[in-house]
């Protein structure tokens, strides 16, 4: 059943924008084709429609004052989006704080005939738009479909994962990807983000899993300043780098364990309190961004909040050199750019309090990018005269990561390695307390809108006798 799900899901992905395309060719309110025997203008297709949108820093959403009269229609967004989707899905943050950014194109601009290049023509048509990825950032979505001031541009990614050798001890428990080799998909991710008038933008994204359907981020975001938005529903606390940057930009698998692990019962023990219900504040500021919230302090979106107390998260970063992209790929020009991020939480959970703080950095100039992050947090039991003398009740746990890719071949190959730490301070030496050290070559095909990774991962335990827990494996990953 689980099957026909994902196989539903995926047949309509790649058929609706097809039948919209083809229903919107000649629809009301799309440039108009050049006179005859006119040449067109620059930038546009034979057919006289732009490939991309014109480029604008907001969009020309204004109030709306009655029903939307044009159909709805469908453009290809343009080059300066904030990213969308991901666990991972949701938005950076506080880089692109999820449901925060709006779209960088005119909507007016956006509202091409785009189902024109179907016609004759259209092998030329598509070779042109193939090469115009260009000027497309990796992280912007490539439709739009617009029906009056209001835009929704559909998301989506799909993980095609091989595991062909893994050691014995390599099984979801201990760290590993999977617990048998094989073939699976490891994420099917659906979902869209949107914008409408009164400065207002919205995001869903959900995933298919061998245990169903889940909810992944469901928000809602007023922003009438660039330097105050305020949000509202389910996404990332904001706390770790690593866990903030999209799945789909991940330059490894998975991120650190430190960061975001869990064990195969779903048991989180990786610091980095992931997602959960509540209201938070973001905005951009000169060169600093920021996001500080009040959270549930736990991760089912439908409970409400069972520890008696809050999670209160914020996060600041500073980028001095300009906006640093999510994707792997090349800077414009190959100018350097940097990000200076710091974290800080506090769980005012039932049992005890959990105390958190981070930072991270990462350089990036023409193809070489360098980063890394330290993550740390305690936990403090309430007192408790029924817990035995000498028992531990305080838990410590300490992470860190640094790594290191470069672009052999820009923008087809990048080779990377990472070393990452974490340990617990609990009494007990298991699995958990480890290093870890890994390689990964990743080839990307239509600008990082498909992208091949091939990675071998080494585990080494603190404690003794060691798990052999090594593996490779291969992914496919698509996306729009």
């Amino acid at each position: 059943m689980r099957t026909r799900i994902i196989s539903c899901a995926l047949f309509l992905v790649m058929t609706v924008p097809a039948s919209v395309v083809a229903q919107t060719g000649g629809a009301e309110g799309g440039t108009a084709a050049p006179a005859e025997g006119s040449a067109p203008a620059e930038g546009e297709t034979a057919a006289g429609v732009p490939p991309f949108a014109e480029l604008v820093e907001r969009p020309g959403v204004e109030a709306a004052t009655g029903p939307a009269a044009p159909p709805v229609s469908l453009a290809v967004q343009p080059s300066t989006a904030a990213s969308a989707g991901g666990e991972d899905e949701g938005m950076p943050v506080p880089s692109a704080p999820p449901g925060g950014a709006m779209p960088p194109a005119d909507l007016q601009a956006a509202s091409g005939a785009v189902g024109e290049m179907a016609d004759d023509g259209a092998g030329e048509d598509d070779q042109s738009w193939i090469a115009r990825l260009d000027a497309v950032s990796e992280d912007s979505p490539l439709l739009q479909l617009r029906t009056g001031p209001l835009v929704i541009a559909p998301v989506g990614m799909v993980q095609f994962l091989g595991v062909p050798w893994q050691q014995d001890g390599a099984r979801l428990a201990n760290g590993g990807w999977v617990d048998e080799p094989g073939l699976r998909f490891r994420r099917v991710r659906i979902g869209f983000v949107g914008w409408a008038p009164y400065d207002v933008s919205f995001e869903s994204i959900s995933e298919f899993d061998e245990q169903g359907f889940q909810l992944l981020d469901l928000t809602m975001t007023w922003a009438p300043f660039e330097a105050l938005a305020l949000t509202a529903g389910g996404g990332k606390t904001p706390f770790s780098g690593s866990e903030l940057t999209p799945a789909m930009f991940q330059t490894f698998l998975d991120r650190p364990w430190g960061v975001d692990g869990e064990t195969a019962d779903g048991e989180r023990v990786g610091i980095a309190p992931g997602r959960m219900l509540g209201v938070w504040l973001s905005g951009k500021w000169s060169v600093l961004k920021w996001q500080a919230g009040v959270y549930n302090g736990n991760h089912d979106y439908f409970l409400g909040n069972d520890n008696e107390g809050v999670l209160v998260g914020a996060r600041l970063e500073c980028l001095p050199l300009g906006d640093m992209p999510e994707g792997q790929l090349t800077v414009e020009g190959g100018d350097p750019r940097v990000r200076i991020g710091a974290s800080y939480y506090w769980n005012d959970d039932a049992p005890g309090d959990t105390h958190g703080v981070e930072g991270d950095v990462k350089f990036r100039v023409a193809g070489l990018t360098i980063e890394g992050e330290f993550l740390w947090n305690t936990f403090v039991l309430d007192a408790d005269p029924t817990r035995p003398p000498g028992e531990p009740g305080d838990v410590r746990k300490m992470a860190y990561y640094a790594q290191v890719g470069y672009l052999v071949l820009d923008p087809w190959l990048d080779v990377s390695a990472r070393f990452d730490s974490f340990e617990i301070d609990d009494g007990v030496d298991d699995y958990n307390d480890r290093w870890s050290v890994g390689g990964v070559a990743t080839l990307f095909f239509l600008r990082n809108r498909v992208k091949l990774q091939l990675e071998y991962a080494h585990h080494q335990e603190w404690a003794d006798p060691q798990i052999p827990n090594d593996s490779v494996a291969l992914q496919l990953q698509g996306r729009f």
